[in-house]
């Protein structure tokens, strides 16, 4: 379960301070697949890089079941990055001189996984997601934009982690693709037992989500509603 309480990150502009996140409660279960939705602007990507220790809170806590990753020293917060938070981004960030299955394989060299053992991951989770023969060797140039998100999202599974943020995940595609990645993070939550909270503009994504928080100004508007 991750539960965050009160958390604010404020920034300094040239007006004055301004809460990007203002004293934020949530709580999700494991296996669950979450929405923020907002406007751009509207603080949930600066949420996201919160509950993923990119950057650091100004007050409030944020807890993976029982430990305070706010309260992390520097080389714990590392280790929670790469062990426990897989990152999905709109513009993908595959790197593009390595294959489908060399980007999956990336993570897991990072956390000392045998090659062998890497490769085997990378090809069934390229597989889990729909990418399979040739299209596992491919460079991301040689891909769609919905494959190359499948890549993606096949990358940040590889560390078995407990929590994945994506953000905008549908942003770079067309409708129908949109739906299909979205159905595909769904199950994944399910298949995976991963906590998957997604930030969106895009109202069509409420559907397959079990708990939608509705965000503006940096504050929630609503205390998350069930959905599907």
């Amino acid at each position: 379960m991750i539960k965050a309480d009160g958390l604010v990150k404020e920034f300094m502009t040239a007006s004055g301070s301004v809460k990007a996140v203002d004293d934020i409660d949530m709580q999700v279960e494991d296996g669950k697949f979450v929405a923020l939705v907002g406007e751009s602007g509207s603080g949930k990507s600066t949420l996201l890089s919160l509950l993923g220790a990119l950057s650091k809170p100004n007050a409030g806590s944020f807890l993976v079941d029982d430990t305070d990753i706010t309260r992390l020293n520097d080389h714990d917060l590392i280790r929670y990055r790469r062990d426990s938070v897989g990152f999905v981004f709109q513009n993908y960030s595959l790197v593009p001189n390595l294959s489908a299955l060399e980007n999956v394989m990336l993570p897991m060299e990072f956390s000392g996984m045998p090659r062998e053992e890497r490769k085997k991951r990378a090809a069934e989770l390229l597989s889990q997601v729909g990418l399979d023969g040739d299209k596992q060797a491919r460079k991301p140039a040689r891909l769609s934009g919905g494959e190359q998100q499948r890549v993606g999202i096949a990358r940040a599974l590889a560390n078995h982690p407990r929590l994945i943020l994506a953000d905008e995940p549908t942003g770079n595609l067309d409708s129908k693709t949109g739906q299909n990645i979205i159905t595909l993070l769904r199950e994944l939550s399910r298949s995976e037992n991963t906590t998957i909270v997604a930030a969106t503009h895009d109202l069509s994504i409420e559907e397959q989500c079990d708990r939608i928080y509705r965000i503006r100004d940096g504050k929630f508007i609503d205390n998350g509603d069930d959905a599907a």
